[in-house]
């Protein structure tokens, strides 16, 4: 069987820039609109070609040539051709040019109307033991990856009980009530957090203060305020993590 790419041309300068945009959409209408089978092959794309059109008496820096490059290869991307040739990229020092283009190949294939989430649960960092603390944040995920990267840097043994906000951060779930006591209540009877460990405290993010005196009672345990920022955990740990002290409070509270 044959394998065949299509070059619909990359042509850079004035006005040429839409040129290859229309040749490339001008396959995928044949190929779809018109069922035309010869326009259905794979089709490439070549930003490097822009590199041959570079005179020596150019005045420009080599950055805003990469950056021409890469724009083509954005704009293709962003109607799907299948195969993006690039020169800038080999060097370790040109490594934004990739990330650049794989950012925006995530963002392509991503719904904006749907928060990107992890799942529910409780995580394990470390090797955390009997009075290891119990961290809470949202499922939001630029939220729990960086609290877990914070922790996993610090070298903290801990646990971290991760909350169905509906993927939003910590901020906007306790301005939007996605981040409540009702909810974290429910994930700790769901995850049981406290069968791993011999106390019953939980840490909650700074920015979440508002909620620790309600979720005291939803949680039935010992709600310490942390960081507003995960970055700060070390200092807290350091300085306001004490267990022993806080289970001492947790005993004389009045559990009739």
């Amino acid at each position: 069987q044959e394998e065949i790419v299509l070059d619909a041309g990359t042509f850079f300068g004035p006005g040429n820039l839409s040129f290859t945009y229309d040749n490339i959409m001008q396959l995928r209408t044949a190929a779809i609109n018109k069922g035309d089978v010869n326009a259905g092959w794979p089709v490439m794309g070549v930003p490097a070609a822009y590199w041959s059109k570079i005179k020596s008496e150019d005045a420009k820096e080599m950055w805003e040539h990469q950056y021409q490059e890469i724009i083509m290869g954005a704009v293709m991307e962003s109607i799907d051709t299948n195969l993006i040739v690039l020169h800038t990229g080999q060097k370790k020092e040109e490594i934004w040019a990739l990330l650049a283009l794989m950012t925006l190949r995530q963002s392509i294939f991503s719904d904006p109307r749907i928060y990107p989430a992890v799942d529910a649960g409780i995580y394990k960092i470390g090797e955390p033991d009997n009075m290891a603390p119990i961290f809470v944040t949202s499922n939001y995920r630029m939220t729990k990856i960086p609290v877990e990267q914070d922790l996993q840097g610090a070298n903290i043994n801990c646990w971290l009980l991760v909350v169905d906000t509906e993927g939003i951060g910590i901020e906007s779930a306790v301005a939007g009530g996605q981040f409540n006591a009702s909810g974290i209540g429910e994930a700790v009877k769901e995850f049981d957090p406290f069968e791993k460990v011999n106390h019953r405290i939980l840490v909650i993010p700074g920015m979440a203060a508002r909620v620790s005196g309600s979720l005291e009672d939803e949680a039935n345990a010992f709600v310490v305020v942390g960081p507003r920022d995960s970055s700060g955990i070390p200092k807290f740990m350091d300085t306001q993590w004490k267990p022993e002290e806080f289970m001492k409070e947790y005993a004389s509270w009045d559990k009739e």
